[in-house]
């Protein structure tokens, strides 16, 4: 078996956001004995990893609410980014910790006759999978992790239909009661095995990757037949569906299970303070915005993600530019708050706060003014609970205006989260400048070197498209829909 499922250990290049140890650096093509609950926990210390690593940064820098300013980071801020560099994080949607240990704990949970502990695993193999193929558009995943030694790309909207039928799975099988069902129990560091917050996280899941097709739904044919394949339907009327039964609430959150311990370190932490202090700093394209909100709204979230500078004598929060550039050069520029850079701050990863914001922009487009509306400030109290600073409600918003704020919110909002990327894809706002010459935000990511020189079926650089199928038209083309 290669392709999809080659050895980890191959592809460690990516300093202190590669974990090592038992799971996650073993070849998925040596017998391993191990438990369901050893393959579970591998699986979530592995996809923290690449919810809060160098995928993360770039979203983040792609979107200007953060900037690459040093060493690496500073050409991958222009948008020089090679197929070395992300190698291990396409690598891990599939080998230890990824893909081939998620289905040893499903398949063990199956044979028990525990439907929830399985069914809990297929929402994290849903969201691997999910966020790989909204990466990287085509991906391995039907014949991946299976005896196939070449396995073929499948099309993004088959990947996605085939997550969301995972999800439909996991939410019926994660409430069964009786005989085996006890679920993970301790092992789960997210949830605690409780159920009803699983099922949640699983619908909102499934509202997020429904959005994920809403722009090709619009851009019309062919696109719209594709989103008609990756949403079974409607992709905004079922994201309404699904989004009405997600997480309701900030204690329903799930987040990233960090401590003080060094092995349990924060990532942004481990990369920003131990490992690379310099390479990342804020934008400031949100610090400028959050400014202005500030000022204008009582909107107090500047406070809550960048930390504050000295600069000729004054405390300021202070950005790099689109290119990572600072003025004058030299001059200090803010991080994040003493809070997110914690070493033991749990990341957000699925939150009320998005969840209510794909059921308002679901709503806002289908021309539901009203109830888009109270979604929208349903989102913005969860962000302001979570953040324990205030965020004002928007009044008197519809039509276009109501959209655009929403757009705006979700940026605002999934600050540091992968997330937003898709978000500014299909919604091309706020308006933003792309570094350098380029005309746009970059679309994918091209795939990682290390599965492409295991599996021919991976083309070269110069073959892969610029944009996957669901994001058919980039922000500077006056057709985006």
């Amino acid at each position: 078996m290669r392709g999809a499922a080659v050895a980890a250990a191959a592809a460690a290049v990516a300093c202190t956001d590669y974990l090592s140890g038992p799971g996650l650096t073993l070849s998925p093509n040596s017998p391993v004995t191990a438990t369901k609950e050893q393959f579970f926990a591998a699986v979530a210390a592995s996809q923290q990893s690449e919810e809060e690593g160098l995928l993360a940064r770039l979203a983040a820098m792609f979107t200007q609410q953060m900037a690459g300013t040093g060493r690496q980071h500073a050409t991958m801020q222009i948008y020089s980014i090679t197929e070395s560099d992300i190698a291990s994080y396409m690598s891990r949607t599939y080998t230890g910790g990824g893909l081939v240990d998620i289905r040893q704990a499903e398949a063990q949970a199956k044979t028990r006759g525990d439907s929830v502990f399985a069914g809990m695993a297929m929402v994290y193999e849903a969201l691997m999978v999910g966020r790989a193929a909204s990466i990287w558009g085509d991906i391995p995943y039907s014949e991946a992790v299976s005896d196939v030694a070449t396995p073929k790309l499948d099309s993004q909207e088959q990947v996605y239909a085939a997550v969301q039928a995972k999800l439909d799975t996991a939410i019926t099988w994660i409430p069964k009661t009786g005989g085996a069902n006890t679920g993970p129990g301790a092992v789960d560091l997210v949830y605690a095995g409780d159920r009803a917050k699983w099922i949640a996280a699983a619908n909102t899941l499934k509202a997020r990757f429904y959005m994920h097709w809403v722009e090709a739904q619009l851009a019309g044919p062919p696109s719209a037949a594709l989103a008609t394949v990756a949403c079974g339907g409607n992709c905004l009327q079922n994201a309404v569906t699904a989004a009405t039964s997600g997480i309701q609430s900030t204690a329903g959150d799930f987040r990233t299970f960090h401590s003080g311990t060094s092995t349990e370190w924060n990532f942004w932490y481990q990369f920003l303070v131990v490992a690379r202090t310099g390479d990342v700093a804020s934008s400031r394209t949100l610090i400028d915005t959050l400014k202005g909100r500030r000022t204008a709204l009582g909107d107090q979230r500047i406070r809550a993600y960048y930390d504050s500078v000295l600069f000729q004598g004054t405390l300021d929060f202070r950005g790099a530019d689109r290119n990572g550039a600072t003025a004058p050069s030299g001059s200090p520029l803010s991080v994040l708050s003493a809070t997110r850079l914690g070493n033991s701050y749990r990341q957000p990863i699925i939150t009320a706060a998005e969840n209510f914001l794909w059921l308002a922009e679901a709503q806002a487009r289908l021309g539901s003014a009203a109830p888009a509306l109270s979604a929208l400030n349903q989102a913005k109290a969860a962000s302001a609970a979570v953040n324990g600073v205030a965020v004002p409600a928007a009044t008197a918003l519809t039509g276009a205006a109501l959209l655009t704020e929403i757009k705006m919110e979700e940026w605002i909002s999934l600050f540091q989260n992968i997330e937003a990327w898709n978000a500014y894809k299909r919604n091309c706002v706020p308006k933003l400048t792309p570094a350098g010459t380029a005309t746009d935000v970059p679309g994918r990511l091209v795939y990682g070197l290390t599965e492409r020189n295991a599996n021919p079926n991976i083309p070269s650089p110069a073959q892969q498209p610029a944009r996957n199928k669901n994001d058919p038209k980039a922000c500077s083309d006056v057709s985006h829909p």
